[in-house]
């Protein structure tokens, strides 16, 4: 019955999608009631009705089901990118839809929509002018509903999270050629693995860590993904990916590292080898599961802030995103909106030089001046800025002088 339920559910999304393509809005909803008076909550159908109801002009009832989506997927990427544009539209000025954006990529870092929507707020010349003609098939995807949507969230296993299994066809290899396949198997894990060894322990000075709960501790081991056999990797992936792995085993020996380095306290390490995981060619149930583990990371109290080195997070600032950073400097540009205050900060200033520029969010709206000197201490997400200035969100700031001109 189940089965049939999925079955009648799909077709209904389908129908309903097809019906929004050709903006029959209203015909859209219409169908969308009838999965809902089967008793169904998926985050998709509410998702695509409260897209509709927007085009209709039914601002209300679009939010009460962003509401049910915040609950049911707070994390399914369209929802993300759509809460962002009705925050864009909503905004007063241009530091409170940054502000909007910033959180979005906190949570979705490498979605090209919502950075798309942070340079066009940005490089906008006129804020409002934007803000008004700012369209939603520009900044939100409207996907095609697939089988996967219409899983939610509270029907996975929550004991042990593992990767789905796939059958595959096993290719018939000949006995006489395993041992020197293998031998060059091998050769290419022990080189890749030192590498990226030697990689990972350079990039923060600190060694500082911190010590995790049995709860806690329990949470990490949760998200595994031993026993997942094939399907860990995709070995042929048409999108280029600024990582890549040659084999799975390589793969799960740096997922299991990440979750060790994490149960030792030591975060920073740990976050660059679930963003470089990300960030690969691995497959997508094996990306949920590192993207969960940053996400861990990001909202953890325990955290260690290390002394950032600009030209690092310059070479490879996809690997960085959540990582825990400190810094001194001088603020400029400092702009308050209304829900935080936005700044700029001269990294490193001694009074006449600098060593690199740093855009700063601070949601407590701390008492700063243009020209003061300040500690920052906050989570880096990406290089966003204009000019691919990095972006942090501040969780304290300190002023250690006041400007006195």
């Amino acid at each position: 019955m189940k089965q049939s339920g999925d079955k009648n559910t799909f077709q209904h999304l389908h129908e309903a999608y097809i019906s929004f393509k050709k903006k029959k809005y209203t015909n859209a909803v219409i169908i969308l009631e009838q999965i809902k008076d089967g008793g169904q909550e998926d985050h998709y159908a509410l998702f695509l009705k409260a897209v509709c109801l927007l085009y209709l002009g039914n601002l209300q009832g679009a939010n009460i089901l962003m509401d049910k989506i915040r609950i049911i997927n707070p994390v399914y990427t369209p929802f993300i990118q759509l809460k962002a544009f009705l925050a864009l539209k909503s905004s007063l000025s241009r530091e409170d839809a940054i502000a909007e954006y910033i959180s979005a990529l906190e949570k979705k870092s490498s979605d090209r929509l919502l950075r798309r929507g942070l340079r066009r707020i940005e490089k906008s010349a006129d804020f409002y002018r934007y803000q008004k003609e700012a369209k939603l098939t520009t900044l939100v995807s409207v996907p095609r509903p697939g089988r996967r949507s219409i899983v939610s969230v509270s029907d996975r296993p929550q004991r042990r999270i593992e990767a789905g299994r796939r059958r595959v066809r096993i290719p018939v290899v000949k006995p006489a050629l395993v041992l020197p396949i293998l031998l060059i198997l091998l050769s290419v894990a022990g080189l890749t693995a030192l590498f990226y060894n030697i990689e990972k322990i350079n990039f923060f000075g600190s060694r500082d860590a911190v010590k995790l709960s049995r709860e806690k501790v329990s949470k990490i081991d949760m998200v595994d993904i031993s026993g997942s056999g094939y399907g860990i990797i995709n070995r042929i992936n048409k999108d280029k990916t600024p990582e890549f792995y040659s084999s799975g085993d390589i793969l799960l020996n740096d997922f299991n590292e990440a979750r060790l380095l994490m149960k030792k306290g030591y975060f920073n390490k740990a976050i660059i080898i679930l963003n470089r995981i990300t960030n690969s060619n691995a497959s997508y149930p094996v990306k949920e599961k590192s993207d969960f583990l940053i996400r861990f990371i990001m909202e953890s109290d325990e955290r260690v802030y290390e002394e950032m080195d600009l030209k690092q997070f310059s070479e490879k600032p996809h690997l960085f995103r959540g990582s825990a950073v400190k810094f001194t400097g001088r603020t400029a540009n400092v702009a308050e909106g209304k829900s935080g205050t936005a700044f700029t900060v001269m990294v490193g200033y001694d009074g006449n030089n600098f060593k690199g520029v740093c855009d700063v969010y601070d949601s407590a709206k701390s008492a700063v001046d243009n020209g003061d000197m300040v500690e920052v201490q906050g989570l880096f997400i990406l290089n966003i800025g204009k000019g691919g200035i990095p972006y942090i969100s501040a969780e304290k700031v300190k002023v250690i002088s006041k400007n006195k001109g």
